[in-house]
């Protein structure tokens, strides 16, 4: 795809984004089913910018939680962990 290229607008309105951009963050499930959307868009070879920037999450969060994904598999990922500072 030609990076000037723009998709066909699509018709939101009656949708609060806002309210979808809310309750991405303040589920803790949905970072998690992020990270599973990146992987397999990246195993289908989307360029890690796009993935990233599409699911507005980090380089460094994808890494970190392909090699968590590596070593411990999908339970791994699932575990609860405590937060950082």
């Amino acid at each position: 795809m030609n990076k000037k290229q723009i998709g066909k607008p699509v018709d939101l309105s009656g949708i609060n984004i806002n309210e979808l951009e809310i309750w991405l963050k303040a589920n803790k499930m949905t970072r998690k089913i992020l990270i599973c959307l990146a992987m397999t868009a990246l195993n289908r070879g989307a360029k890690m910018t796009e993935v990233c920037n599409v699911l507005n999450i980090t380089r460094e969060g994808v890494r970190l939680s392909k090699n968590q994904l590596r070593w411990e598999g999908i339970k791994g990922l699932l575990k609860h962990k405590k937060a950082g500072k």
